[in-house]
């Protein structure tokens, strides 16, 4: 039986670590064939390196943590768009933060409806901040009155 301990890391060559370098430096956006001439190899021992499933978890990692790392920029982005700065990208800005920040939660999340056996919904109460909301007879027919 195996501890995992014999397992070894998967460690990146100088060459791989080299395009991994040019990818990150462009964010990703440039050709495999200009990353590969930074990192003096050719197109073909870069996509022979993604036959290994070590080098390929360790590359997917990499670009997970360079683009959990580029959360300030796109809240930057968001703040100086919600100011009236003309900016492309709303879409991709929600892409990555519904991706990558653990906080975010759209307004299509906040909302769950329960069905019961015959397919209706069933009556829930969500307590918000420790409060219960007041009964609508109790609010003249406000429930935002009592929360």
């Amino acid at each position: 039986m195996s501890d995992g301990k014999a397992l070894t890391p998967f460690e990146p060559s100088a060459n791989q670590l080299a395009v991994l370098s040019a990818f990150q430096d462009a964010d990703y956006g440039c050709r495999v064939s200009d990353a590969c001439q930074v990192g003096g190899v050719t197109k073909q021992a870069y996509y022979l390196w993604h036959n290994d499933p070590a080098f390929s978890k360790w590359w997917a990692q990499q670009a997970e943590r360079h683009f959990s790392l580029q959360l300030g920029r796109v809240y930057g982005a968001a703040i100086r768009a919600a100011e009236g700065e003309d900016l492309p990208g709303n879409s991709d800005r929600k892409l990555l933060l519904e991706r990558f920040d653990r906080d975010y939660c759209p307004a299509s999340r906040q909302h769950a409806e329960l069905s019961g056996p015959g397919g209706g919904a069933i009556p829930i109460q969500v307590v918000m901040f420790g409060k219960a909301p007041v009964p609508d007879d109790e609010t003249n027919g406000d429930p935002a009155a009592g929360i």
